[in-house]
């Protein structure tokens, strides 16, 4: 994993408030681990702000995403509906998102529903031109991690556990995964170099 190589983290809610006091050091942080490029995901219209300004400090490296995580639908009004397409012209914003269902928060004990993941082996399934990667920082560290982070917080940074996890399941060299990922994120949220 010394390696460097230009991923891509497709998920990162970089507009979190865990990320305030040290947001650029994060940044910086994955821009060494070979993290080249992020797209902040917009979970709310004031994180989906955020996350444009965010990205204007750093044009070509990171963009956004305008929406609304739908545990926070409730909140939503037709002054939200108006603000994200007006978000949504926006050059930083590439996607709209957070969006969607999400029925099955907790309806499953934990334990059940991750035995049952981790038996999904369906990653092999996916076409590798069709896979991208995040780490929808500051959620889910990597289990994979030998040294997790004190606080718990994941960070862009520790995509490359991600994608050797990934590499792993698929049996797959890691610069091979590595390229293809960021390939398709690069080609389907239209990142050009």
């Amino acid at each position: 994993m010394n390696e460097s190589h230009d991923i891509i983290d497709i998920g990162v809610n970089l507009a979190h408030r865990s990320f305030r006091a040290d947001r650029k050091q994060v940044i910086e942080r994955a821009f060494a681990a070979g993290v080249q490029r992020m797209v902040i995901t917009g979970t709310s219209v004031v994180g989906s702000q955020e996350g444009v300004r965010i990205a204007r400090e750093y044009p070509g490296q990171l963009f956004a995403t305008a929406g609304v995580h739908p545990h926070d639908s409730r909140n939503c009004t037709e002054a939200t509906l108006s603000e994200l397409r007006h978000l949504a012209t926006h050059k930083e914003v590439v996607a709209i998102g957070e969006c969607g269902l999400y029925f099955n928060r907790d309806f499953s004990p934990r334990p059940q529903q991750e035995k049952w993941f981790e038996a999904r082996e369906l990653i092999k399934e996916i076409p590798l031109n069709r896979l991208m990667i995040e780490t929808d920082a500051p959620f889910l560290a990597q289990r994979t991690m030998p040294t997790k982070p004190k606080d718990g917080r994941n960070e862009p940074a520790y995509l490359t556990y991600v994608l050797v996890a990934v590499a792993d399941c698929l049996g797959k060299p890691f610069a091979s995964v590595a390229e293809a990922t960021t390939k398709t994120a690069r080609e389907f949220f239209r990142l050009n170099d």
